[in-house]
């Protein structure tokens, strides 16, 4: 009994020699920081294994993962080989202070929580002068009605070699936002020459109410021509406090809220002419707006047809929007003969220039409708239809075969009008129905009579060494699939920041092809992000390493 039980206590003790080594540690780069540097946490599990992803959840939720990895190295220990993995995170604090990094778990084991202490990024000090990089900040206006888009422009003027450039630190929680333009232009500022990055964002207040947006911080890289270290600085822009007006007391109530410059709407109609019963006529309405996207517009029919007296009807087609106009095309029958009358169509908007509100409107209208050319009309007395032969004695047939004779006559002259009846309708419902296929909306051949932009190609750009078209086409391709840098792999960034470094400062070689194409590939192949609340936040990144 005491040699099993001793048996007992030395596998156990083995067993736990076998596995006291088992292990999980978190380490970072260091422990203090400012809010746009990038931190390194490494996280050691041994044996390999994963780790738990809440851990990870709520790590995300106080960092942004900017770049993520993970290897594996066999070691032996206490004479077993085993495999250690080492999970590899670049994170970006959201918020300054002291942020605890959690404990991360692995099967039984949890590695220890870790504080690192976030400096905000306009608390760092350097030595680069004012005016080697000007941020400035504005905005189109500073108190706009709610639904009334205004702009926020950027500006970066630069006479220096930036690395890892960003903009960063505002979010518009209250604002419906979307980046219109990006572009780099070379302009001469008090006498020298800059490189400018214009940035420029429409801004929609979505309630009304006065916002303090925090200030615009820019933040970047450079090579210390002194210490010839590379060193990071801030520069800083304030925006204004955000007034967003409420819709006006006397603007009608219930009706859609129209903050514009200006707003008309004409229709194609002619009140002058004289329709028929039974006509089909091409009616098209159009509204043209200065002062927001023609795919805000309200549907100026939206009453019309319960207004509409008996004698008309309407047939709609789908709207066609452009850039600042509303189509709405439809037809117009007229089912019976007379005056008729067409209600007025009445859109109220508020003209933010004088701060008033106007009516864009198509006044009541009376038609004249003539009855159509259904009706049969008697021989005149001196034509040939209305002159009777004289009979002779022998020709004279009895009375009831004259009365028997005239019967189908009388019903041949009704066969007659009831096909031409039924010809007519058939036709007008054929009209009809080739009319509405008509107007039915080919979005294949709206796509063929609408000029079309060609597809730039970056395979030109590169052979004609046209470097700095080909970067501003890589811009736009970024920022409509919302594509931030640091998405891109190391390659592909330092492919960028060579094509920068060549572009903007004249001292670097010239960027080689192939890595070019291939960056420009990985861009056209990348998804278009599903569409989401912009924030300036990280709007765009300029430069790489």
């Amino acid at each position: 009994m005491v040699s099993k039980s001793i048996r007992f206590i030395t596998l156990l003790l083995l067993m736990v020699s076998c596995y006291s080594w088992a292990d999980i540690v978190a380490r970072v780069d260091r422990f203090e920081m400012y809010s746009d540097e990038t931190l390194q946490l490494n996280i050691k599990v041994t044996p390999k294994g994963e780790i738990n992803q809440s851990d990870l959840d709520s790590l995300q939720a106080l960092f942004n993962i900017v770049q993520r990895g993970q290897y594996s190295n066999s070691l032996i220990i206490n004479s077993k080989r085993t495999t250690e993995t080492t999970y590899q995170f670049a994170l970006q604090p959201k918020e300054t202070g002291i942020v605890t990094i959690p404990s991360f778990r692995s099967g039984n084991e949890a590695s220890d929580p870790l504080q690192i202490n976030v400096l905000p990024a306009q608390q760092r000090p350097d030595s680069l002068p004012d005016d080697a990089v000007i941020l400035s900040a504005k905005v189109t206006k500073n108190d706009p009605y709610i639904s009334e888009p205004f702009t926020l422009t950027i500006e970066v003027a630069f006479k220096i070699q930036m690395q890892n450039a960003t903009l960063q630190g505002v979010e518009l929680n209250n604002f419906d936002s979307e980046v219109l333009n990006t572009e780099q232009t070379i302009e001469i500022i008090d006498g020298q020459q800059y490189n400018v990055y214009h940035q420029v964002t429409q801004l929609t207040g979505t309630e009304a109410g006065d916002f303090n947006l925090p200030e615009i911080v820019f933040t970047a890289a450079y090579v210390n021509p002194t210490t010839r270290r590379s060193e990071r600085f801030t520069r800083t822009a304030q925006l204004p406090v955000i007034t967003v007006k409420d819709i006006p007391a006397d603007y009608p109530a219930g009706a859609y809220w129209l903050p514009v410059k200006s707003l008309t709407l004409e229709d194609n109609l002619d009140t002058s002419k004289t329709y028929k019963q039974g006509d089909y006529i091409d009616w098209q309405t159009t509204m043209t707006v200065d002062g927001i996207s023609a795919n805000r517009l309200p549907d100026p029919l939206v009453n019309f047809e319960s207004q509409l007296s008996n004698g008309v009807r309407i047939y709609r087609n789908t709207a066609e929007m452009d850039e600042n106009k509303r189509i709405d095309p439809s037809a117009l029958s007229f089912t019976k003969a007379g005056s008729i009358t067409l209600p007025a169509i009445r859109i109220p908007w508020w003209n933010i220039e004088k701060d008033a509100l106007e009516w864009a409107e198509i006044p009541q209208r009376t038609l004249n409708v003539a009855a159509g050319a259904t009706t049969v009309t008697n021989p005149a007395p001196d034509s040939p239809a209305a002159q009777t032969p004289t009979p002779q004695p022998d020709s004279v047939a009895p009375a009831t075969n004259l009365q028997a004779q005239s019967e189908p006559d009388s019903n041949w002259l009704w066969k007659v009008l009831s096909a031409l009846f039924l010809a007519l309708w058939l036709g007008t419902l054929g009209y009809l129905l080739v009319l509405k296929r008509a107007k039915q909306p080919n979005t294949a051949a709206t796509r063929q009579t609408r000029p079309d932009t060609p597809e730039f190609s970056f395979k030109n750009a590169v052979s004609n060494k046209a470097y700095s078209s080909y970067y501003n086409e890589l811009l736009k391709l970024m920022n409509e699939k919302d594509i931030s840098r640091t998405a891109l792999t190391s390659e592909d960034q330092n492919t960028l920041g060579q094509l920068e470094t060549y572009l903007f400062n004249g001292n670097g070689n010239e960027p080689a092809d192939k890595p070019l194409l291939i960056l420009a590939k990985t861009i056209q192949k990348t998804a278009v992000a599903k569409p989401e609340k912009t924030n300036i936040n990280g709007m765009a990144e300029m430069f790489g390493n």
